[in-house]
């Protein structure tokens, strides 16, 4: 199934690329193979992970302290935000 990402869930991931470059170069690599994963997780098993919110999914990174929140559609899933655990406990 196609993932499309919302500009705002975009943007978020973005500053958390960033932050993680600005450390080091290998933790922003880090970070992206995992969001990476975790997409084509989503993408090919979207009811894999737990409804948060009436129907958007949260599926939480393993290694890094973010989530994903995604909606699934009859041709294709929406990444509505990429969240910090801590930064938004309740996203």
């Amino acid at each position: 199934m196609n993932v499309f990402f919302h500009q705002h869930a975009k943007e978020e991931l973005a500053d958390s690329l960033d932050y993680y470059g600005n450390i080091s170069k290998n933790l922003r690599t880090r970070l992206r193979k995992e969001v990476r994963q975790t997409l084509n997780q989503i993408s090919e098993f979207p009811d894999m992970y737990p409804v948060a919110n009436q129907k958007i999914r949260k599926a939480n990174l393993q290694i890094f302290p973010y989530k994903i929140l995604y909606s699934i559609q009859k041709e294709r899933i929406t990444i509505v935000a990429f969240a910090h655990f801590k930064q938004k406990p309740k996203y």
